[in-house]
């Protein structure tokens, strides 16, 4: 890894439709696991996987409607951006992309094996659907995933 950048991932960078998301996730789960990037995560049995070979994303995981997704992906920030910084410009950068986005809900948030991350929950317009989002990024060591 180059001086002066830090590896930061985001770790569930993934679309989640809540109102589809809560009756699918209820039942039997199956796990994927990433050994090159070093993180595992579960998802409902039934959904399809898919590894990209690439970065972004590395693993696109979604139900067999095709939502809710979860895409897994990587970038690479200059070394003295922050987290919070990192959030923001993405914050940015759907605002100028997605019709109508507006964030309902943000901040910390503590997760297992004490790693703590940012959590992102928004809206935006597709036509004449109304959709919900939520991206979280997990901050582990000098990664952020």
């Amino acid at each position: 890894m180059q001086r002066g950048w830090r590896l930061l991932g985001l770790i569930l960078v993934g679309l989640f439709l809540f109102s589809l998301l809560g009756s699918a996730c209820k039942g039997a789960e199956v796990s994927y696991s990433n050994s090159t990037y070093g993180f595992s995560l579960s998802f409902p049995k039934g959904w399809v996987e898919e590894e990209t070979g690439g970065h972004f994303p590395i693993v696109s995981i979604r139900a067999p409607s095709d939502l809710p997704l979860v895409n897994v992906s990587l970038n690479y920030l200059p070394q003295d951006q922050t987290l919070a910084e990192f959030v923001s410009s993405f914050k940015e950068s759907l605002d100028q992309s997605l019709a109508q986005f507006q964030v309902i809900s943000e901040g910390e948030v503590a997760l297992k094996k004490k790693a703590r991350g940012q959590e992102l929950v928004f809206t935006w317009a597709s036509g004449e659907r109304k959709l919900k989002g939520k991206s979280l990024f997990v901050l582990r060591g000098a990664q952020v995933f």
